[in-house]
């Protein structure tokens, strides 16, 4: 897919950032080296400033974006706007992947489910979604101070990783096709969702 949604896409997914918060990625908020995200409390869910480090397949998606100058958001079609028309978007994404019945959100959560499977520390994976992270107690919330930042740009570099893998699959390699329908249906919804994760 090309500009706007191709890289937004992307971005999405290499960084399991929420959709509105990709939408309305400035380049104001980017580092010199697009190498740092840093989403101000005023964009995000809890109010509180989110730092991502981008790995490089990232970094290579937002090299893509043609910059319009007196512009500061990255994905926009007006310039004036973060872009819209996701309906219309996610239908062509579809029709371009072959798979059905799954929504945006379902990024967030496979991506931190593969993390877990990888051994990532669950701390690491609510703290990458911007989550209060749930494994810990209430009173370690007050005294752990450790942002886990290497952590997490370990753990986004990985999931990069893993993605690419798939990528590189053959696109009708039937076991790069899940039916999610089934898998929902045998499993429970309940099933996808990892302790302390839960809806954006």
């Amino acid at each position: 897919m090309g500009e706007p949604w191709g890289p937004r896409f992307r971005v999405m997914l290499l960084t399991l950032a929420r959709r509105d918060e990709v939408a309305g990625m400035r380049w104001s908020e980017l580092s010199a080296d697009l190498g740092t995200w840093t989403i101000p409390g005023s964009r995000m869910k809890r109010g509180q400033a989110h730092v991502v480090a981008l790995p490089e397949a990232a970094r290579d998606a937002l090299r893509a974006v043609k910059r319009i100058k007196g512009q500061d958001l990255v994905f926009s079609t007006t310039g004036k706007t973060p872009v819209s028309g996701f309906t219309r978007a996610k239908a062509a994404l579809d029709k371009a992947a072959k798979v059905t019945d799954w929504r945006l959100h379902d990024i967030r959560r496979t991506g931190v489910s593969a993390l877990a499977g990888m051994g990532f520390n669950p701390v690491v994976a609510d703290l990458l979604l911007a989550h209060k992270p749930a494994s810990l107690s209430t009173v370690a919330r007050v005294y752990q101070r450790h942002d886990y930042a290497a952590e997490r740009a370990a753990a986004l570099k990985v999931w990069a990783e893993h993605v690419a893998r798939c990528a590189a699959r053959k696109e009708d390699s039937p076991e790069n096709v899940a039916d999610l329908a089934a898998h929902r249906a045998a499993r429970g919804a309940a099933s996808f969702q990892i302790p302390g994760v839960r809806g954006r």
